[in-house]
C-alpha cells in the first residue's frame, strides 16, 4: 500500500505505523490546501491530510481527491469532528476519519483500507457481508435482516452474525428471540482490545446453534459509546469468525452508518413499493453516489410486494438505477405473529411466500438448496421457544 502523509507543518516526530514489505510511506508539507494537487493523489492509496481546518480547502481538496484519484482513500485527521462536519467531509469524498497520527490510529485506519482495498477486488458475486438499510422507517429493513440471518443459518455448516447498528434503540432481536438479550453493542465494544472470537461467541445472544446476534444498546447513554472505529474493528472481527455477517443499519444516513457503508460486500436498500419510498430512497442513494459509495454493490429488496403495487417493482430499478435484488411478498399476519412469539417468520409462517423467498435467498447466498420446512417442524421450534 502507497501511503502518504500531508501536513500543514513539518511533523515533530514521524508516525511510525506497522507496515508490510510492500508498502512505503511518504512526507509532504503543505501550508495551504487551495490549489491541492491532484497528482499527490493518483501517487497513493492511503492520503492523509493532517493540520488543516474544517473548512472550504479542505472540502475542495477531498473532491479533488475524488475526482482526479477515484482509488486513492484521502483521510483527514482531525481530533473531534461533530456529526455534521463527518456528514460534510464524507460527502466530499472522505474515505474515512482517523482521530490521530498515532502509532495506534494509524494501525487500524491502515487494517480498515486494506480491507476496503481487498473487497473492492472481490467478485460482485462473492458476498459475505450483508448491510440492509431501510430507504424510510416502517420498510421492514429489519425484519427482513433478521429472517435472512435466521435462514442462512439454517444452512449446512454456516455460522452467522446479526449485529444491529440502527441506533438508537433497535430491535433486531425480537425478530428471533423471545429472550432479552444479555449483553449489547455497547458491551461487545467495551471488550474491543481483548475481544477474540470465543469471547465474541459468548457475548453475543445465542439464537439456536449457528446464529449469534449483537444488540443495539438499552438506553441512549450507552449508544454514546459507539464510535465508527470501534465498529470496523468488530465488523472484521465477526467477518474472520462468521461465514455471514448482516448488520441492520437503520436509515442509513447518520454519521455512524455513513462511515460504514464501505465495509459491507453488499448494501442493500429495503424498500416498500409505494411513492413515498421511491421518493427517499432515491435521496439517500444521491447522497451516496455524492460520496463517491460504489453503487455496483448496491441492490434493491423490495419488500410488502402485493398483487397491484402503488408503484411497479419495475419502475424501481428504472427510476434509481440499481437491480432490484430480491421481491419479498407480503406477510401482515406472519410478521405480527413474529413479534409476538419472539420467533422468525420462517417459523411463525413457513408455507408463505415471504418465507419462501428468505428461504432461496439464503440458498443462493450459501450455494445450497432451500430448506423447506414443515409446519409440524415450525410447530416444535416454536414450542421449544415458549
Amino acid at each position: 500500500m502507497r501511503i502518504i502523509i500531508v501536513s500543514s507543518a513539518p511533523l515533530q516526530a514521524k508516525p511510525t505505523p506497522g507496515l508490510t514489505g510492500e508498502d512505503s510511506l511518504q512526507y509532504r508539507v503543505l501550508g495551504d490546501l487551495i490549489g491541492f494537487p491532484p497528482d499527490l493523489a493518483r501517487d497513493a492509496d492511503l492520503l492523509l491530510l493532517s493540520g488543516y481546518p474544517i473548512d472550504g480547502r479542505l472540502v475542495g481538496a477531498l473532491e479533488s481527491c475524488s475526482a482526479g484519484a477515484p482509488h486513492c482513500a484521502p483521510v483527514p485527521v482531525l481530533a473531534a469532528p461533530t456529526p455534521a462536519q463527518v456528514v460534510q467531509l464524507m460527502q466530499a469524498g472522505a474515505a474515512d476519519l482517523v482521530a490521530s497520527l498515532a502509532t495506534a490510529d494509524l494501525d487500524a485506519l491502515i487494517g480498515r483500507v486494506r480491507e476496503r482495498l481487498r473487497r473492492s477486488a472481490l467478485p460482485a458475486d462473492a458476498v459475505r457481508s450483508l448491510g440492509l438499510v431501510a430507504a424510510k422507517g416502517g420498510d421492514g429493513a429489519t425484519c427482513i435482516a433478521a429472517n435472512l440471518a435466521a435462514a442462512l443459518a439454517r444452512c449446512p455448516a454456516t455460522r452467522v452474525m446479526a449485529i444491529d447498528l440502527s441506533l438508537p434503540f433497535g430491535d433486531l432481536e425480537i425478530h428471533l428471540s423471545g429472550e432479552q438479550a444479555q449483553h449489547d453493542l455497547a458491551d461487545v465494544l467495551a471488550q474491543i482490545e481483548r475481544l477474540d472470537a470465543s469471547l465474541l461467541d459468548t457475548l453475543a445472544h445465542p439464537v439456536g446453534e449457528q446464529l449469534r446476534v449483537v444488540a443495539s444498546p438499552a438506553d441512549f447513554q450507552r449508544f454514546i459509546d459507539v464510535r465508527p472505529a470501534l465498529v470496523e474493528r468488530l465488523l472484521t472481527l465477526a467477518g474472520e469468525s462468521y461465514r455471514f455477517v448482516v448488520a441492520d443499519l437503520g436509515t442509513g444516513t447518520d454519521p455512524l452508518t455513513l462511515s460504514l457503508l464501505g465495509r459491507f460486500d453488499q448494501l442493500l436498500m429495503v424498500t416498500t413499493p409505494d411513492i413515498a419510498s421511491l421518493r427517499r430512497a432515491a435521496k439517500v442513494i444521491r447522497m451516496w453516489q455524492s460520496m463517491g459509495v460504489d453503487m455496483a454493490r448496491v441492490g434493491l429488496v423490495v419488500n410488502r410486494v402485493t398483487a397491484r403495487p402503488e408503484v411497479p417493482v419495475a419502475r424501481f430499478a428504472a427510476t434509481l438505477g440499481l437491480p432490484v435484488v430480491r421481491e419479498i411478498a407480503d406477510e401482515p399476519e406472519g410478521v405480527s405473529e413474529s413479534l409476538l412469539e419472539g420467533a422468525p417468520v420462517l417459523v411463525t409462517a413457513p408455507a408463505s411466500a415471504f418465507s419462501r423467498a428468505i428461504r432461496r435467498w439464503a440458498a443462493d447466498l450459501a450455494g445450497t438448496h432451500p430448506i423447506e420446512e414443515s409446519l409440524w417442524t415450525s410447530f416444535k421450534q416454536l414450542w421449544r421457544a415458549a
